[in-house]
């Protein structure tokens, strides 16, 4: 299984434990070949849409750190290579819901005009 068809799978069966007005967050390296993906289309052909999305700051997530789809990185030594971070990498959040959906506020003081709150600098929107 590609990539592609896994984030389908995934969107696929997710779709069922989707409260109403809940959401479902994922998270991709801006770049080849994670834009060639066209995340945006993949879960629109799901029933879900952008709502928005955002730059993702590893910085706002206390203890965070990016572990590599194959495993860590050795260097001749056998110690864990430091020479590649993820954290450093550009990557985006995305945040779907249901199409013709509005997210669900958890608390009465997050409740704002959709322009205020949003953060996505795309412009494909």
């Amino acid at each position: 299984m590609n990539e592609i068809e896994l984030l389908v799978s995934f969107f696929k069966r997710a779709m069922p434990s989707v409260a109403a007005g809940g959401s479902i967050i994922v998270t991709l390296f801006e770049g080849d070949p994670y834009t060639l993906w066209n995340i945006r289309d993949l879960a629109r052909h799901s029933g879900l849409q952008v709502e928005r999305s955002f730059k993702f700051q590893a910085s706002a997530y206390p203890g965070y750190h990016h572990a590599r789809t194959f495993g860590v990185v050795k260097s001749k030594t056998g110690q864990p290579s430091a020479g590649w971070k993820g954290e450093d990498r550009p990557a985006r959040s995305y945040i779907f819901v249901r199409k013709g959906e509005e997210p669900r506020n958890l608390t009465s003081n997050s409740k704002r005009k959709r322009d205020e709150t949003s953060s996505d600098d795309d412009e494909d929107d």
